[in-house]
C-alpha cells in the first residue's frame, strides 16, 4: 500500500478512537500496516477464510479486498453485518468489482485521486441510514384530530 493510505489509516484510527480492530487480508507483522503499531489497540489478523469462525465484535475493520471472488465478498459482507461497527475497505484497481456493488452494500467512496491505483470505501453502521423528519409520530398521527374527524 502507498504512503497515502498509511496516513489515511492513521487519521481514520485516529477519528474514531477504536478499541478493538480486525485486519483482514494481510498478513500481520510490523510493516502490515505501520500506522497501527503506533495506536494502543487490540488488533486481529484475519484471512477471509478465516471470517466465519470469528464470533468476536470489533469497533473498527479493515479489509484488503485484492480478489473478486465469492469468499472474500461474503467475508466483506459478514464483516460489515456482524464483525465491525466501522469498516475500511482497500480496493486495488486490479479488483474489477464495480463502485455500484460496493454503495449497494451502504459505503461510501473515499477521495477518489489522493490513492492512486487503490479505492478505498467506508461503512458506518452508525450513520448509515439517517432518520426522514417525515418519519416521526408527528407526521403519522395528528392525535389533536382524533376526536374531531373520523378517518
Amino acid at each position: 500500500m502507498n504512503e497515502s493510505i498509511n496516513k489515511f489509516l492513521h487519521t481514520r484510527i485516529t477519528e474514531i478512537g477504536p478499541q478493538s480492530l480486525v485486519v483482514v487480508g494481510i498478513k500481520s507483522g510490523e510493516n502490515a500496516i505501520p500506522e497501527i503499531q503506533s495506536h494502543d489497540l487490540e488488533v486481529h489478523y484475519l484471512q477471509s477464510n478465516e471470517i466465519t469462525n470469528d464470533n468476536n465484535r470489533y469497533d473498527l475493520g479493515v479489509i484488503y479486498l485484492d480478489k473478486n471472488t465469492q469468499e472474500s465478498w461474503s467475508a466483506l459482507s459478514r464483516s460489515r453485518d456482524i464483525l465491525t461497527r466501522h469498516l475500511i475497505v482497500i480496493v486495488p484497481s486490479t479488483n474489477d468489482r464495480p463502485v455500484s456493488d460496493f454503495v449497494a452494500l451502504g459505503m461510501t467512496r473515499t477521495n477518489l485521486e489522493e490513492f492512486g491505483d487503490y479505492a478505498i470505501y467506508e461503512y458506518d453502521v452508525a450513520t448509515y441510514k439517517s432518520t426522514p423528519d417525515w418519519l416521526s409520530a408527528e407526521s403519522w398521527a395528528n392525535p389533536d384530530q382524533w376526536e374531531k374527524e373520523r378517518w
